[in-house]
């Protein structure tokens, strides 16, 4: 199952390298632990997560964060619930998310496809093969200009970004065992034409001499090789086409995912905006906005790249799984939970933030 079947550090040869010691293993072992409590005692009854009787992404997101836990086999019988609930917004289009509401339906197919997968791949290989099919139809065409090979949330139609591009090619890219079986040349060949309209997309980006060319010298020093939330627009507080630390590790987690290797050219210029920003104290360029998507997003990164030490401004050398630990223990409450005290993007929900926090602790402690 790709990286979501991830052991956690052993050997002492990893540790060394991941800048892990004893000490902080067991204290995030034993924070995990407190957080996966906290998820548990917010499930509702009938077996989901979120205000009003549930909300299918911030379920998908949860009963991911259980399956991958070093504990899921305690968990069985809340996953099995979750995953109930989540089968009732299987829709006959292949999309998995509540009709009613027409919100959301690419982002949260794609979280819930990655969720059923890890629970149970066999079990739910009908429903992935044609949520696949349904995220591969959602990329927009080449009639859309800049927003074409990119994916956007899909209940605007005019509208793609990298945030749910991302999120979309993580779907496909976790799941991808299941075409071995059942699919049709037809629906092989779209799959693979929709990575590389994809890895267009995601080049536009990035910031570049080619991208920014009418830019001035200083912004091109200071910005390139980072990623936006779209060619043309930015979520940054700086320049409207400024990237920032969320989307630069989001890009270069497509990337990865994308088979390109970390020896080229788009993924070095990405990772010298990240010796130029190395941080985990907010998410560069938006402060504590989005600061737990960004510290999810990079983990998944730099796991996926296979990165150990993150090369940092005057040669300093960053642990950045050991980094990782550190802030997200000293961010978690008594309970067990964390929570951003910026709102936007809904980091205010407990829910939401502690399971991006867990995720992002598996990887930190997981090795390839």
């Amino acid at each position: 199952m790709k990286y979501f079947l991830i052991s956690l550090i052993l050997s002492v040869s990893v540790w060394a390298q991941s800048g892990i010691d004893n000490s902080l293993k067991f204290e995030v072992q034993a924070s995990m632990k407190k957080g996966e409590n906290f998820l548990l005692s917010q499930q509702n009854e009938n077996g989901s997560w979120g205000l009003y009787g549930g909300v299918p992404a911030y379920t998908a997101l949860s009963l991911t964060t259980l399956a991958m836990s070093p504990s899921r086999d305690q968990y069985s019988a809340q996953m099995d619930k979750a995953a109930k609930y989540l089968n009732q917004f299987i829709n006959p289009d292949g999309s998995i998310h509540d009709r009613s509401e027409h919100a959301y339906p690419n982002y949260t197919t794609s979280v819930t496809l990655m969720a059923l997968f890890i629970v149970d791949r066999q079990k739910y290989a009908d429903v992935i093969r044609k949520g696949r099919r349904f995220l591969v139809k959602s990329q927009f065409g080449p009639e859309s200009g800049v927003e074409a090979g990119g994916i956007g949330y899909g209940s605007n139609k005019t509208k793609s970004d990298l945030s749910n591009t991302q999120y979309a090619l993580e779907a496909l890219y976790v799941t991808e065992s299941v075409d071995q079986d059942g699919v049709s040349p037809e629906d092989v060949k779209a799959t693979r034409e929709a990575w590389a309209k994809a890895l267009e997309f995601v080049e536009r980006c990035q910031s570049s001499k080619e991208n920014d060319e009418k830019l001035d010298i200083e912004w091109k020093e200071r910005n390139y090789g980072g990623f936006r939330y779209s060619p043309d627009r930015s979520k940054a507080d700086e320049a409207d086409k400024a990237p920032y630390g969320g989307m630069t590790y989001a890009g270069i987690k497509s990337m990865i995912y994308a088979k390109l290797d970390k020896d080229d050219p788009r993924i070095k210029a990405a990772l010298e905006w990240v010796k130029r920003n190395y941080t985990l104290d907010e998410n560069p360029g938006l402060k504590l906005q989005g600061h737990f998507y960004y510290i999810h997003t990079f983990a998944k990164a730099l796991h996926a790249a296979q990165i150990e030490e993150v090369d940092g401004e005057n040669g300093v050398k960053h642990h950045w799984r050991r980094d990782v630990c550190r802030k997200l223990l000293s961010m978690q409450a008594e309970e067990g939970s964390w929570v951003n005290t910026e709102n936007r993007w809904q980091e205010n929900n407990r829910q939401l933030v502690t399971a991006y926090a867990l995720m992002s602790m598996y990887y930190a402690m997981a090795h390839q």
